[in-house]
């Protein structure tokens, strides 16, 4: 019972591994559109000679960056666990 109890246990980890992959390469591409975005922006004024060609973009990394570093953290939290608990049992 309990090895049908472990298994069940790491396959459903293994799903929340996927899923943290999934969610961080889904915050990971938004946040490279955001960024292409402001870039895109950025040469439209140059290229149109509006005021604010040159300056530098509005980014606020803390919008972008820290739902991204808390996806790839829990993702890693969630292997470091994984390899734990087959490796060394409970």
């Amino acid at each position: 019972m309990a090895v049908i109890a472990a298994a069940s246990y790491l396959e459903g980890l293994h799903c929340f591994r996927i899923f943290f992959l999934m969610l961080s390469l889904a915050v990971s591409f938004f946040e490279l559109s955001n960024l292409s975005a402001l870039y895109a922006e950025s040469w439209r004024k140059c290229a149109t000679k509006e005021p604010g060609c040159g300056q530098p973009f509005s980014y606020d990394p803390k919008k972008f960056l820290v739902p991204y570093f808390f996806c790839v953290g829990g993702y890693l939290m969630l292997w470091v666990l994984h390899v734990h608990f087959v490796y060394y049992g409970w």
